[in-house]
């Protein structure tokens, strides 16, 4: 339902309890709080001295977070379909109104869309590059955005299954922009 004069949408509530409690040193309580995924509350504690303003934290993170999203996802969009392509998701995300709703509330979803979006990257460019460097960084963002929403493990799996299927047959899947080539679209 509609909360009106709300400061904070309902699952912010306990994530500010959650992190008031790791502020004052109560981990015990705190993860009591919430111990789904406490990374989140644990995040606001420490960048609340910051604002001084546990909600303005809140929404600072998630602002922060979905302004920061834009860059993986126009660095995997340019990568796989070109600067055009890219400008214009990017901007479309940006424009999305669930992107403007994210970025006003107190919610774990900014930080493990931020972190998730650098995992696909990071997984893209492994796949093209074959580089360490690559691998572990895709490893190291989907342990991140796992701290805050246990779908960030759905990437492993497919990442790893991806990665055994190019050894089987030896190729590399193709680029976006190969597999835009290879259709062809009739507008008449």
């Amino acid at each position: 339902g509609v909360r009106w004069n709300s400061d904070v949408n309902w699952d912010g509530g306990v994530y500010l309890q959650s992190a008031q409690e790791f502020a004052a040193g109560r981990y015990a309580e705190a993860v009591a709080t919430y111990s789904k995924f406490p990374a989140y509350s644990l995040l606001i504690a420490c960048l609340r001295p910051v604002l001084d303003d546990w909600v303005l934290t809140g929404r600072a993170i998630s602002l922060a977070c979905m302004v920061l999203a834009v860059l993986p996802l126009y660095r995997l969009t340019r990568d796989l379909f070109g600067e055009p392509a890219a400008f214009w998701s990017s901007m479309a995300f940006a424009l999305l109104p669930d992107t403007l709703l994210h970025a006003t509330l107190v919610i774990r979803d900014p930080p493990f869309f931020l972190l998730f979006l650098w995992a696909v990257y990071f997984a893209q460019k492994t796949l093209a590059t074959r580089r360490t460097a690559h691998l572990l960084a895709t490893i190291s963002a989907v342990v991140a955005s796992a701290l805050f929403r246990a779908e960030g493990l759905i990437l492993l799996p497919l990442f790893v299954g991806t990665i055994i299927g190019q050894a089987f047959n030896g190729t590399r899947p193709p680029s976006g922009r190969q597999m835009l080539e290879r259709v062809e679209v009739d507008v008449s």
